[in-house]
């Protein structure tokens, strides 16, 4: 503004030029484009991140100032020309004039090259600013045309705010250009900062969000996905998955009550019980209902389970698997005496019964049999052959025979079934009552399947030597044996447990076998 103010009055206010050069000599060593550094603590140009480096005079259309007074000035031109600044010369009369190292704002010196081109005709018509043809610039560094060398980021153009109607039609108008490359690389670094902060805070919150839905979501849906796919590959599996579940239940829950103990918990311990996730009542259901099938089910129902699971394509259930042919070994145990027990016990038959079938599906299932079918005083246990070969056989014949004999066993040791020896009525319907069972044992083929209507289904075996098998039972009472086998079995066994062991009871023909059965016991002494 006071530049174009004073070359206003300069061309239009008899003024003289010394004043017009002293503003515009003034304004670049404030400027000053050649300080790099301040020394000390001062301020200096340095400190600002845009400098003067072009100097452009938009002159009137004529090319020449139209001046409107009395005394028309001698050299209309924006260079430096008065003899108060070019006598010497040098830059050195501007630099003792300016330029000072001692005030609070150091400005620096020019240099004779910047000397030379002020003090130098302008350029005019070059191409740099073909726009306006009259008018004349010059530059103060290495960049002769700022509009050709750099980028519209790169520069800034200065228009006076001082007004005056004929200012530029008249005078012309000085407009300076300003470097702007070292703020528009701070501004460019601060922008890639700033981009980078929101980058990292948008991976942060992406990172924090994604391992929410992970642990809250994701990994519980695969989790059940897993299990899903266990129940549905070995139905029978849903059971242990239960239990590994409860056990990890119970590890948690005792090493709370620990943790729980400790003096300083009660410092910051929370009333507030947390309420399991929504993932984790749905995985948690999901092995219920698929240890609830497996147990309903139990082994001869596996396949049935394991084709409905498979199925994606429908909704529907289809219970009617065709049946197959499989070899097994058949155990059946009977609780002696049951119909007085019955009667006796009432509504806590139930109990009774249970009791029983605790110790007997427990012991079974521990020498690799499964339970088949609870038939009131009854059981059915089986031991499946499939893709056995002969010496597996035989040990699975030990194994049945073993169990039968562990039973026994554990139903005379048993502190709870020990209680029903002093029932009152039991006591005196039947003399010295002991719970016992009649258990027996034979192998051969049968057909594995479900039995019913799309009501109610049974997974159950259907042969002769199932029916076999139960007659035994049947016979245990007859014969007052605890264990009888059919001496198709008796062949599997060991040898050495044959000889030592077993004894042969009779040799009897059975409804539902061509050939007469021979049977054999295990003696057992307690």
């Amino acid at each position: 503004d006071n530049i174009n103010r004073m070359w206003w009055e300069f061309t239009q206010q008899c003024s003289t030029k010394d004043a017009y050069e002293s503003e515009l000599l003034a304004f670049l060593y404030v400027h000053n484009p050649l300080v790099t550094e301040c020394p000390g603590e001062s301020t200096c140009p340095a400190d600002f991140l845009n400098h003067p480096f072009h100097l452009l005079w938009e002159a009137p259309v004529s090319g020449e100032v139209e001046h409107m007074g009395d005394c028309p000035p001698a050299d209309p031109y924006p260079w430096i020309t008065s003899d108060k600044y070019t006598s010497d010369g040098t830059v050195n009369s501007w630099n003792q004039a300016y330029s000072s190292w001692e005030w609070y704002y150091q400005t620096g010196n020019l240099t004779d090259h910047i000397y030379t081109r002020l003090t130098s005709p302008w350029t005019r018509g070059d191409s740099c600013f073909a726009e306006t043809p009259a008018a004349a610039h010059v530059g103060l560094s290495e960049i002769s045309c700022p509009l050709e060398e750099l980028r519209w980021q790169e520069y800034d153009a200065i228009f006076p705010s001082f007004y005056h109607p004929d200012l530029k039609e008249k005078s012309g108008v000085i407009m300076v250009y300003f470097d702007k490359r070292a703020y528009t690389a701070f501004e460019a670094l601060l922008n890639v900062g700033q981009t980078l902060f929101i980058c990292i805070l948008l991976a942060g919150a992406t990172v924090s969000l994604t391992t929410g839905a992970k642990d809250l979501v994701l990994n519980p849906i695969e989790r059940i996905s897993r299990k899903l796919l266990v129940i549905r590959d070995s139905p029978m599996a849903a059971i242990k998955l239960g239990d590994g579940a409860y056990r990890e239940e119970q590890a948690a829950l005792r090493l709370e009550k620990e943790q729980e103990d400790k003096w300083w918990t009660k410092f910051w311990k929370s009333k507030k019980k947390q309420e399991p996730m929504e993932t984790v009542i749905l995985e948690k259901t999901i092995i219920k209902i698929g240890g609830l099938l497996a147990l309903g089910f139990g082994e001869a129902g596996a396949e049935i389970i394991g084709e409905n699971m498979k199925g994606s394509d429908t909704a529907g259930v289809n219970a009617m698997i065709p049946g197959r042919m499989v070899d097994c070994i058949f155990g059946y145990c009977e609780i002696q005496d049951f119909a007085d027990c019955t009667q006796i016990l009432q509504d806590k038959v139930m109990v009774f019964v249970n009791q029983i079938a605790e110790i007997v599906h427990g012991i079974v299932d521990e020498y690799f049999g499964a339970a088949n079918k609870n038939i009131g005083e009854a059981f059915l246990l089986v031991w499946r052959l499939v893709g056995t070969d002969a010496a597996q056989r035989t040990r699975m014949a030990d194994f049945s025979l073993m169990s039968f004999v562990k039973i026994v066993a554990a139903l005379n040791k048993s502190a709870t079934l020990a209680d029903y020896r002093e029932h009152p009525g039991l006591i005196m319907r039947i003399p010295n009552f002991r719970v016992t069972l009649g258990c027996a044992l034979h192998v051969g083929w049968s057909i594995e399947g479900a039995i019913g209507s799309e009501f109610k289904i049974d997974a159950s075996y259907l042969s002769p030597n199932v029916n076999i098998c139960s007659r035994l039972g049947s016979c245990c009472r007859h014969y007052d044996l605890l264990i009888l086998m059919s001496h198709v079995l008796v062949n599997m066994i060991t040898p050495e447990i044959t000889q030592e062991h077993l004894r042969l009871v009779d040799k009897v023909e059975l409804v539902g076998s061509k050939t007469p059965i021979g049977l054999y016991t295990f003696d057992l002494d307690w």
